[in-house]
């Protein structure tokens, strides 16, 4: 069986493609730019340009779809259709796409509103599908606290999430594909909830930095329109926060 990975070269891509070699599957990586990934079978396409995706699929079974663009939210239904009709065009068996927990409720992002209709057009597609709504990425959360520190100050949104390892979500994306298709998984966080308060208190200690954490109130609205945690049914994976980041620490020490 040989899987198309989208977005092979993204934070999650990149896991899934080595869980695929891991497991002696054959991975091709959907790549805009001619130049070939070493060691991987690489095709040069566009998921919004329709015309170069049939060479993409060509001998491909199954598609894991991890490819994004949160800085151009409205072109990713765009390419989740092109991806489909080609798909469908060259007999997929099996397609897997990655979404997010708790997006139901915040409609009003342009990204996450991008995330539900990617999951309509795949849910109504024709190609059969499995779909899985992972917690934000710990990478996220690393790139979140950076965002929000300022001078000496750390701040901090008040609302809580459950924060799961990329490798974890690699593996039961990888799991799926192999499988028969399942339609929508249950959920998959991480080991426990946490609010982003004591996750930044975690992080300003791991990276040794001195700021001042200020926690933000939220509008009641946002804090009960997004939940992103686990619910009873939900998988729960991976390292947790703590565990990532001194892992983090130890490969930087390497380096």
């Amino acid at each position: 069986m040989r899987v198309l990975v989208t977005g092979g070269t993204g934070v999650l891509g990149r896991q899934v493609v080595q869980e695929l070699l891991r497991r002696g599957v054959p991975a091709r990586v959907l790549s805009r730019k001619a130049r070939p990934l070493a060691a991987l079978e690489t095709v040069q396409g566009d998921l919004l340009e329709p015309s170069t995706l049939p060479a993409a699929l060509d001998g491909v079974e199954g598609v894991i779809h991890c490819a994004s663009n949160p800085a151009r939210p409205k072109e990713d239904p765009a390419a989740t259709r092109n991806l489909i009709a080609a798909a469908h065009a060259a007999g997929v068996k099996h397609l897997v796409l990655i979404s997010i927990v708790g997006i139901d409720g915040m409609r009003w992002n342009p990204y996450y509103r991008a995330k539900l209709e990617q999951e309509r057009l795949v849910e109504a597609g024709g190609v059969p599908y499995t779909l899985l709504r992972a917690a934000q990425f710990h990478d996220f959360v690393a790139f979140l606290l950076r965002s929000l520190g300022r001078g000496g100050v750390q701040w901090l949104p008040a609302f809580t999430l459950q924060p799961v390892d990329t490798e974890a979500v690699a593996a039961r994306l990888v799991e799926a594909a192999l499988g028969r298709p399942a339609g929508r998984l249950p959920d998959l966080v991480g080991p426990e909830p946490r609010t982003l308060a004591s996750l930044g208190q975690e992080w300003l200690a791991a990276t040794g930095q001195r700021r001042r954490a200020v926690v933000i109130p939220l509008p009641g609205w946002v804090a009960r329109a997004w939940r992103p945690v686990g619910g009873p049914e939900a998988e729960r994976a991976g390292r947790s926060w703590g565990e990532w980041l001194a892992q983090q620490g130890a490969q930087t020490q390497e380096a």
